[in-house]
């Protein structure tokens, strides 16, 4: 073997230590024992105290007709502008349902364009999103529902092979005596009020159809709407996520 800058020639059980000394001083240079978790300094760029939706209002205005998603097996496109629109519309048809801050809505749904669109109204409301894996059964949607006392719930018709809303239906057959001018009660779900279905099935009784929230929300003042997202600040709670339940229940 012929290292460069020596010049000459090495056996191989020299060129196994000469690599491990390399290696050895490479290591001791550039990788310091790590004793902490995390790493706190100052940072040269200032925290943006902010919310998700503020942030996501600002970069609309900023450049409305940029893309912002696109969902390919929807095959949808949205530009910011779209986006928001979709997304305040959504927020403020919740905000009339009765919504307060700091409510919990659950999300079981895929990567779909209305879970991106809930995310960014619940940070407008004020709300928590739960989200909760669309595969679960029947007993894991009703533990992560009640564990945490969710007031809402958003739902596909089915994903993939999972029949989302029978599984649904299931748990609270009081859904066929429910309607959408008045609350759900649920004996299984009692904190639940409010369902809300995606897709086109909208003829379901006892659900919202989104696209109907949205199509309403879009005629909506949303004076409301901005007094309430106003009252949110980046320190209030926005999330709340399930362990896969592997080895037990589900820990939020």
């Amino acid at each position: 073997m012929l290292i460069n800058h020596t010049k000459r020639i090495l056996t191989q059980p020299q060129t196994t230590s000469y690599i491990l000394l390399l290696f050895k001083k490479h290591n001791s240079s550039i990788s310091p024992k790590l004793t902490s978790s995390y790493f706190h300094h100052v940072s040269s760029l200032p925290l943006q105290y902010k919310t998700i939706s503020q942030s996501f209002d600002e970069t609309a205005d900023k450049y409305p007709d940029h893309e912002c998603y696109v969902f390919k097996s929807e095959q949808k496109r949205y530009t910011f502008k779209s986006f928001k629109h979709e997304v305040d519309s959504l927020a403020a048809s919740l905000l009339e349902l009765g919504f307060e801050k700091n409510d919990r809505f659950a999300v079981w749904l895929p990567n779909t364009s209305q879970n991106v669109a809930m995310t960014f109204a619940a940070s407008k409301l004020g709300l928590i999103k739960v989200n909760i894996n669309p595969a679960y059964v029947e007993r894991e949607l009703e533990y992560c529902i009640n564990k945490v006392g969710c007031k809402g719930l958003i739902l596909p018709p089915s994903v993939k092979t999972i029949p989302s809303l029978s599984i649904f239906h299931q748990l609270v057959p009081e859904l066929d005596q429910s309607s959408r001018s008045r609350e759900l009660s649920s004996k299984a779900l009692p904190t639940l009020k409010h369902v809300v279905l995606t897709g086109d099935e909208s003829s379901t009784s006892g659900v919202h159809s989104y696209n109907r929230l949205i199509e309403h929300g879009s005629k909506l003042s949303h004076e409301k709407l901005n007094e309430r997202q106003a009252s949110v600040n980046p320190d209030s709670p926005v999330a709340i996520f399930y362990t896969s339940g592997t080895t037990g229940q589900p820990k939020a």
